[in-house]
Formats: C-alpha cells, structure tokens, sequence
C-alpha cells in the first residue's frame, strides 16, 4: 500500500465513525410535538401532592375529564375539553395537587419535549406565587393536560424550568 493510501484510508474510518457516532446521539435525543389541551387552576384534584397520569383511551380521558369539572356547574363536559384522537396520541395529565390559595398554575414550556431511550421529559412552568403575593383565598388544584404521539414510553416526566422532576408515570 502506497504511502498516500494510509492517510487517506485513516481519515476516511475517522471520518466515518463520528458520522456515526454523531447519528446516534440524535437519534437518542429526539424531540418529540406536544400539544396543551388544557391548563386551569380548578380540576377537581383533591391529592396532596403533584401527579402525572397517563390516558391512553376514551374511557380513561372521560373518567379524568370527568374529575376536572366535577366542581363546575351546568353544561357538557365533552363541551368544555374533547378527546383527542386516541388512535394517534396519547394525553397526560399532570397536576400539583390541592392548594389552599390562588396564584399556583402549570403551563407547557415548550412545543416539542425530549425523548431519550424511551423516558420522555415534559417541559412544564411551575408556578407558584411569591411569599408576599396577594391571592385569593380558594382552594384549587391546578392541572396541565397535554397529547404527544402514541409510542411505548418507558417513563413520562414533567420537569419544570429548574429541572426538578416534578411528577412522573
């Protein structure tokens, strides 16, 4: 082999496996869409604590549905939210728990969430009013309903914008 070849050849391995390497690492860090359904401060939770449930059919998304509005008034409940197509998505549903004052609430950060190795990562804003904040003295259980693709997740989680898991499935 000529001395030409040799250089050429390694360069040609090197450049091969970071192309390789670089695929990989995308393709174990792929953003996935997400949608907010609904976001509001009265879903008829009464757990103490943050919550994340999956729904994956009709059944379990009217049950759930059902439990967010028990408190409200008048009207169709299948007015007020309805179910995404379940053929395609599936929704989340994530919730701080019962809060004995106003000025809490969770929203979607971001359109697209990470997926890595089967554990998809929510991007949620956790918000909770300052010490010193005038609110209403309610109480309220604010909740986030979401839909990402149909897939066989591993674990789902909803991180806030500090990074702590805040509830997970």
């Amino acid at each position: 082999m000529s001395a030409y070849r040799v250089p050429v050849l390694a360069g040609l391995v090197a450049a091969t496996l970071t192309l390789t390497t670089a695929c990989a690492d995308m393709a174990s860090n792929e953003r996935i869409p997400l949608e907010a359904l609904y976001s509001g401060s009265h879903c008829g939770g009464d757990q103490e604590g943050p919550r994340l449930r999956v729904i994956t059919d009709h059944e379990q998304f009217q049950a759930e549905r059902d439990a967010m509005f028990r408190h409200v008034v008048g009207g169709d409940h299948a007015d007020r939210l309805a179910a995404p197509d379940f053929d395609e998505n599936i929704a989340v549903l994530v919730t701080m728990g019962q809060r004995s004052t106003g000025g809490y609430r969770l929203a979607l950060r971001e359109p697209r969430a990470a997926i890595d190795d089967g554990a998809v990562e929510l991007p949620i804003t956790w918000h909770e009013p300052a010490e010193d904040a005038m609110v209403t003295q309610a109480i309220t259980s604010p909740c986030l309903l979401v839909t990402l693709p149909r897939r066989d997740y591993d674990t789902i989680s909803a991180v806030d914008q500090h990074g702590e898991t805040r509830a997970r499935e």
